[in-house]
């Protein structure tokens, strides 16, 4: 095997690993059965399927028949990203005649009015997924989600369409809370940080820049929970500032190398990166409606200290002026000064 096509390889079985929910999801449908009938008297390894097909959804939905009394089978890959318990709830117009299997396991479902639930310890990899239904009621919906923590993976369509049109805000509550999510206009390795005050701010690790500034409620993750990490959670508060170019610090006036090291949250959320031959630490507090921010620059030779501002920042500070698009820092605190960010 070529070193590209190994590479390409591990690529995907990188992507795989990270993904979670159904996966190459193929429907049997079969006609004339009726809620009468005892769901563990089919066989349904041999009984001859009416209708089947690949569902390009890879989502369950039982409203695909378009007969009254039919029986209906589900065959597909369930996709986990680690080694956890996870638990299954959801909700079906009837209290029977719906059976799950993983790996080729029946698996204990616990019905009360219409709704229903189990947990499975699952290991991470890429599992069988069986559902056996027969129609016994009046309507075939099922809402279905499979969790682990606070995140829901949709595993019907209703489900998604729930999910879709509903919000997951995370919110600050006694200390201030760092998320690493996809964020809608923002770099997709930024890390958000929100305050209880209702100040939050985001920060790039590849240029060390503040990028994003927004007072109030702080994200909506519900699109990137159900776009399974292809979709951008939303920015929930009015925005002073965000996108590609943040407030970047400048050596000389002009960009230099950026190694990203680490974030510590002790106290407050605390970033730590090399600029060039610069060790560079900031804090950011609240202050009303700002955000103040200290910068420690060590390890500086000769070099001017700017930063670049982007646009619909407001920046003041006593350690310096702004000139245009650059703010300048006075030498004297060129090692050490602090800035203000307004709404």
């Amino acid at each position: 095997m070529s070193m590209m096509k190994k590479t390409l390889k591990d690529v995907v079985n990188f992507i795989l690993s990270k993904q979670e929910g159904l996966r190459d999801l193929q429907y049997q449908i079969f006609h004339n059965i009726s809620g009468s009938t005892n769901i563990d008297s089919l066989d349904w390894s041999t009984m001859k399927a009416q209708k089947n097909g690949t569902y390009k959804e890879a989502l369950l939905n039982f409203n695909l028949p378009e007969v009254n009394s039919f029986a209906m089978r589900f065959l597909g890959k369930l996709h986990i990203a680690k080694n956890a318990k996870y638990y299954f709830r959801g909700s079906l117009k009837q209290n029977s005649h719906f059976q799950i299997l993983i790996d080729g396991q029946l698996q204990k479902l616990k019905f009360n009015r219409n709704r229903f639930y189990f947990d499975a310890a699952l290991t991470q990899g890429i599992h069988t997924f069986e559902t056996r239904y027969i129609k016994k009621g009046k309507k075939s919906s099922i809402d279905l989600v499979m969790s682990q923590g606070k995140e829901e993976v949709a595993l019907s369509s209703e489900a998604n369409q729930r999910l879709k049109n509903s919000k997951h805000i995370v919110t600050a509550t006694t200390s201030p809370l760092v998320i690493r999510k996809r964020i809608d206009g923002l770099p997709s390795k930024t890390i958000a940080v929100a305050f209880p005050e209702k100040v939050n701010y985001s920060v790039n690790p590849a240029d060390g820049a503040i990028n994003g500034l927004w007072f109030g409620d702080f994200l909506d993750i519900a699109p990137n929970i159900m776009g399974r990490g292809n979709r951008g959670s939303k920015i929930m508060g009015p925005v002073s500032f965000k996108g590609d170019k943040g407030l970047r610090l400048l050596l000389n006036g002009k960009p230099a190398p950026v190694k990203f090291h680490k974030y510590t949250t002790y106290q407050a959320p605390q970033f730590h990166f090399k600029l060039g031959n610069c060790n560079v630490t900031y804090i950011a507090r609240p202050q009303k409606e700002s955000l103040v921010v200290t910068y420690t620059l060590s390890s500086l030779g000769s070099e001017k200290v700017s930063l670049e501002v982007p646009a619909g920042c407001k920046i003041s500070s006593k350690h310096g002026v702004l000139k245009g698009q650059q703010f300048e820092i006075d030498d004297k605190f060129r090692t050490q000064f602090t800035l203000t960010l307004s709404k």
